[in-house]
């Protein structure tokens, strides 16, 4: 008897051998929503300080910008989010206005990086968050 599509399936997943969703097979989707969470992690960590907030900032951009995307920092795998989930939400996005705004968000992330008060980093990231949350309603 020749084994289902499921059962094959079913196997590897068992073996622990199917791709997580942050692997390549994410997109677009999977980028804007690590980003985004990633700029309310930096809302949070901009109440106890900038330095938090710049490493989730960083994160933002990555997942942005994509590997070799201007500002994209080359950190190990398990420490970006990012890493294997494509090629960055600008180069995924096909539509002209997500591009529009996935680019206005990359220019608000650069600006977070820059920002030394706590209170307006919470301030800026918020909006960066609400900016971010924009673009993913783009369809």
């Amino acid at each position: 008897m020749k084994p289902t599509i499921a059962a094959m399936l079913s196997g590897l997943a068992a073996a622990g051998l199917l791709l997580s969703p942050t692997t390549a097979l994410a997109g677009i989707g999977e980028e804007l929503t690590i980003a985004q969470t990633h700029s309310l992690l930096a809302y949070r960590s901009g109440g106890r300080g900038v330095g938090g907030a710049k490493t989730h900032l960083q994160h933002v951009l990555n997942c942005l910008v994509g590997p070799g995307g201007d500002g994209y920092n080359a950190i190990p795998p398990m420490m970006d989010p990012c890493a294997e989930s494509g090629k960055g939400a600008l180069n995924d996005a096909i539509n002209p206005a997500q591009k529009a705004k996935i680019n206005a968000a990359i220019a608000m992330t650069r600006a977070g990086l820059a920002i030394e008060d706590p209170e307006k980093m919470q301030a800026h990231t918020t909006e960066l968050a609400d900016a971010i949350l924009a673009a993913k309603e783009v369809q």
